[in-house]
């Protein structure tokens, strides 16, 4: 026979493991055995073995001698025992090495189960079937015979006793390994595994198999080991001195190779399916007890090698530098152990991108521990050394726990190991980061999606009570977190999932530095509220920023310092704010486009244009490229597709309900508070307070009022804390100075103005609780006269009249809180409060251009979904594409607002060969294959983004994916990008993208009608 260079190996992950049918008749197993100048031990050592696995072994099976340049009598025995038995075949290679043999004749061989033993049969042959029944079966890639297990029955010299358990000691020291015994010539591999492993493997000589274990343990695949009966040969020829020599070599250079990730191990994975790890099993954190583990020792380590380096330091310089440069260290070595041990990636790729993710952590846990030492300097002064490293050591263990979730939620995730995801990058990153890590520890649920959002919510109202608390007193403070929570939009977002949540979380506790740093102008206050700033921008993007200007404006004429400093504090409060939210930005601007997710909602795949044009000043101007329904810019009360602009439009039917309750009084306590105190100093809290919350309200305001883009009635909840710390402060202010006419008049006049309102907005819908108006404006009315006449009433009745006051201004919001609370929401615009007569024909503020009438659920219900209608082809099927509130018909846009429901009969054809694919289906719009993932725990690609109107991905690498294989199914019934993604001049935009894929399809592949889906079968062309 005569030998050739091995094929190509082809790229991509290894096939699944498959059982071979017992009785087959092809040659199941391949032994080769090695030789070199074995004329007297290879004819009857072949026979004996040819009898054994006659008799024993029920596959087919072959022995082929390797020859390995030998220059006795061998080549001769081997060709006629190729002659003479029809299971042995004979190779003659002209160089020497065992490796160099077996490469050559696995390569070569067509066996799914390969196998070598040295000639000398030292192994017994009792120990064959175990050892390839494994692989056989699929269970295993790989089989050893181990000398060194503890059942093992060995006989041999204590030399090479000594000199095999120092190797394997060695092989555990330098390279991690976990198999026990490297050297016993008696292994098996399958064919599949061996075609993509052997390339990998350099070694012609005796390193051969050690080099292919470890390569293929640390590669994750599966290597079982067999106890033997082993009799040593006290005829060997092995040169134990050169060989040993030679295996140290190949050692240090797999050593290193592993080091610097310079082999391609990925091409051993196994596909989705094959491993449990792999697959997403609903509420079962990955690895996560492992992890934990493994991320306590090297915490604990790292806090060893910290506080050493900390004490070092402090010999020679300050705590805060000390700390600094500890933590620096420490938090680098931190980062690249838990990237190998705990996270167990390996290798080069995107180690970059983990050290510099793994700086922020660093940063944060700076933050934390520098935090903690200034805290402990402001209370103790000058602090013992013992009780400084006390606090440092709880401080460090705080950083060190939330390193251990941002590492495995944002820095290792199993998205950055397997590669699979091809989702959109989101354009508010920083929205996302609670819920992940909720889901990363505790599983995706319900649950986990909505306690981080309520958590915000409960942190908000603590927040602004602090905030209100710290100037006006407790019962101030009590006061504005109940409006805010009492409010109908907050109660509504603080369950939902959205950003509003977190960026009003954000904007409070920056208002709240803001205070903090007008009180005695510390600057560590003005950088706290650039950091809030900045991680509001990375929330959502520009909006964090509408308050900016009136906070920087007050604080630089009331701060308590001089006007130099004043300047100097606030560049540096906002280089805070650059560096905090600018860091994300710089990684994803700088990161090659090519090797990250395309950037959802932009038309170019660009952060910066999302962020000024999309989410930016196309909010403002209505020109936003990429928008659903798009249409011109509106003006002059117009206000184009997103409904009127104007000083009314928070009053109107669509908005009036979600946040006006209580603005006719923020306002006028607004004017009330700065009329009062106009003669205070410049420096005044009390007066600073009200033009800081007045600033942010007016802004936010006049911004929602007049922006003519996308508008939705929940942005109101940005309002809220505004208008309840006003009222809160202005009512408390008041009411202190009652016994004034003045102060009485205006205290009963907003009570009096409230209750009308509040009779309006009720009686917007006259069949829910039609008594409550009446109720509303009859205990108005009282309190009002009450408060009038409280300084000739006495303090008791004063009081009760302020009570009757609050039931009055808080009963509407109370009752449409309420509502909201006992009430289902889904989809992704949603609203707080009853059904409003007036509100129906717009969707989130959008004007219906022509779509249904009230939905079924009842009289007079709001449409939440008209439209132009979709794309020819593309409407929602049944059971499909509606939003539901409260049992109301929602048309959702073509699945663009609320996905779609997915049949069983639709899932199990999805999740049918799923494994032989990277994704099991794709769908036009986040929403539409968000869906099907949740509903088969598959990966679903979303074409086009959220809207279906990003050019992402292109027709042409569509066809190239499905070219390779890589999609199963195409989900049709979508948007189809018709209606959706048009530019703000009304032309088509990208949305072309996704309908020419659809079109595409439709033209060119089966369609396939499951349960209420209908799919396209991308394996199946029509032709």
């Amino acid at each position: 026979m005569t030998t050739t260079q091995p094929a190509q190996t082809p790229l991509g992950s290894l096939p699944p493991r498959e059982h071979l049918r017992p009785g087959q008749t092809t040659t199941v197993l391949d032994v080769v055995i090695p030789v070199y100048n074995e004329e007297s031990d290879l004819e009857p050592c072949v026979r004996r073995l040819h009898d054994h696995l006659s008799r024993t072994f029920p596959y087919g099976f072959r022995i082929t001698i390797a020859d390995n340049a030998s220059t006795d009598r061998t080549p001769e025995i081997s060709a006629a025992l190729d002659e003479k038995i029809d299971e042995v075949t004979a190779v003659r290679l002209e160089e020497k090495g065992r490796g160099r043999a077996l490469r050559t004749v696995w390569s070569l061989s067509d066996a799914p189960v390969l196998a070598y033993m040295d000639v000398d049969l030292s192994t017994d042959l009792n120990a064959l079937l175990p050892l390839v029944a494994p692989l056989i079966s699929g269970h295993s890639d790989l089989a050893i015979g181990s000398r060194l297990a503890r059942s093992s029955r060995v006989v041999r010299g204590p030399k090479r006793e000594f000199i095999s358990r120092s190797y394997n000691l060695i092989l555990r020291g330098s390279l991690a390994a976990r198999f026990s015994d490297a050297q016993c010539g008696f292994k098996a591999v399958r064919g599949d595994v061996a075609e993509r492993l052997l390339p990998m493997v350099e070694d012609s000589g005796w390193f051969f198999d050690t080099e292919m274990l470890v390569l293929a343990e640390r590669a994750g695949l599966r290597i079982h080991e067999v106890p033997v009966d082993w009799v040593d040969d006290p005829h060997s020829t092995v040169h134990i001195l050169r060989t040993a020599t030679e295996d140290l070599k190949g050692v240090w250079r797999v050593g290193r190779a592993l080091a610097t990730g310079a082999l391609p191990l990925d091409r051993l994975a196994r596909p989705f399916g094959d491993d449990p790890r792999d697959r997403d099993l609903s509420g079962v954190p990955r690895g996560l007890a492992r992890q934990v583990v493994g991320f306590c020792v090297v915490g604990a380590l790292s806090t060893l090698l910290y506080l050493g380096l900390y004490s070092l330091f402090r010999l020679g310089v300050g705590p805060q530098a000390a700390n600094a440069a500890a933590l620096l260290l420490s938090a680098i070595g931190n980062t690249a152990a838990n990237r190998r041990l705990t996270f167990g990636v390996r290798g080069r790729d995107r180690a970059v991108r983990h050290q510099a993710q793994g700086l922020v952590v660093f940063g944060i846990g700076l933050a934390l521990t520098s935090g903690s030492l200034a805290a402990l300097d402001a209370a103790a002064g000058d602090p013992a050394h013992g009780t400084e490293m006390a606090v440092l050591v709880a401080a460090n263990l705080a950083a060190t726990l939330l390193r251990f979730l941002l590492f495995r939620a944002w820095v290792f995730t199993d998205r950055e190991r397997d590669g699979r995801s091809a989702a959109p990058q989101p354009d508010r990153p920083a929205a996302l980061w609670p819920m992940a890590l909720s889901v990363r520890l505790f599983g995706l649920s319900a649950w986990a999606i909505l306690v981080p959002e309520a958590l915000m919510g409960v942190a908000t109202v603590g927040v602004l009570y602090a905030a209100v608390r710290r100037r006006f007193g407790a019962g101030a403070g009590l006061f504005a977190g109940a409006l805010l929570a009492l409010t109908p939009v907050a109660a509504l977002m603080f369950r939902f999932n959205n950003p509003d949540a977190l960026l009003c979380l954000l904007m409070v506790c920056a208002v709240y530095c803001v205070l903090r740093a007008l009180e005695d102008a510390r600057t560590k206050w003005l950088l706290l509220a650039g950091v809030c700033f900045g991680f509001a921008f990375l929330t959502k993007t520009l909006q964090a920023w509408l308050i900016l200007p009136p906070l920087a404006v007050v604080y630089a004429v009331c701060a308590p310092t001089a006007l130099r400093r004043r300047i100097v504090q606030l560049l540096l409060g906002g280089l805070a704010m650059v560096v905090s939210g600018g860091w994300w930005v710089a990684i994803v601007e700088l990161w090659p486009a090519a090797s990250r997710p395309y950037i959802g909602g932009s038309q170019h795949n660009s952060f910066l244009e999302l962020t000024f044009g999309y989410n930016g000043l196309g909010r403002i101007n209505g020109n936003e490229a990429g928008s659903v329904g798009g249409g011109p810019p509106g003006g002059g009360g117009r206000g184009g597709a997103w409904g009127g602009t104007g000083i009314t439009r928070l009053f109107t039917s669509d908005m009036g309900g979600q946040i006006s309750w209580l603005l006719p009084a923020a306002f006028l306590l607004l004017v009330a508070g700065l009329v009062v105190l106009r003669r205070a100093r410049r420096t005044d809290a009390a007066r600073a307070a009200f033009l800081v919350w007045g600033g942010a309200l007016l802004m936010t305001f006049a911004t929602f009022s007049f922006m003519s883009g996308i508008f939705h009635q929940y942005y109101n909840v940005a309002l809220a804390p505004y208008i309840a710390a006003l009222v809160a402060m202005g009512a408390t202010l008041l009411w202190q100075r009652r016994a004034r006419t003045a102060a009485a008049l205006l205290l009963a006049g907003t009570v009096a103005v409230t209750a009308g309102w509040a009779y309006v907005l009720l009686a917007r819908s006259p069949q829910w609780m039609p008594w409550l108006r009446w109720t509303v404006v009859a205990v108005g009315a009282v309190a009002a006269l009450g408060l009038l006449l409280s300084v000739r009433l006495g303090r008791r009745l004063a009081v009760v009249a302020a009570g009757l006051g609050i039931t009055a201004g808080l009963g509407g919001p109370v009752a449409y809180a309420a509502n909201t609370v006992n009430t289902p929401h889904t989809g992704s615009i949603v609203t707080a409060g009853p059904e409003v007569k007036g509100a129906g024909g717009r969707h989130g503020g959008m004007i219906v251009i022509g779509g249904r009438g009230p939905g079924p659920g009842g009289k007079g219900g709001r449409n939440h979904g008209g439209t132009a209608g979709p794309p020819p082809g593309q409407g929602p099927g049944p059971g499909q594409g509606h939003g539901t509130r409260g049992g109301k018909d929602h048309n959702a846009l073509g699945g663009l607002l609320n996905g779609q429901q997915v049949s069983a009969k639709a899932k199990a054809a999805l999740k049918k060969n799923a494994a032989d694919h990277t994704w099991a289906a794709a769908a036009i719009g986040s929403q539409n294959a968000a869906s099907y993932q949740l509903a088969t725990g598959l990966p679903v690609m979303p074409i086009g983004g959220f809207n279906g109107s990003d050019p992402s991905p292109t027709l042409e690498r569509f066809k190239e994916y499905v070219r390779q294989g890589k999609i199963h199914y195409f989900i049709g019934g979508g948007m189809g990008g018709g209606f959706f993604g048009t530019k703000g001049d009304g032309s088509s935009a990208s949305a072309s993208t996704s309908s020419d894929i659809t079109r595409w399809v439709e033209k060119s592949f089966k369609k396939v009608t499951t349960g209420n889906s209908t799919l396209y079968d991308l394996t199946r062309p029509v032709s």
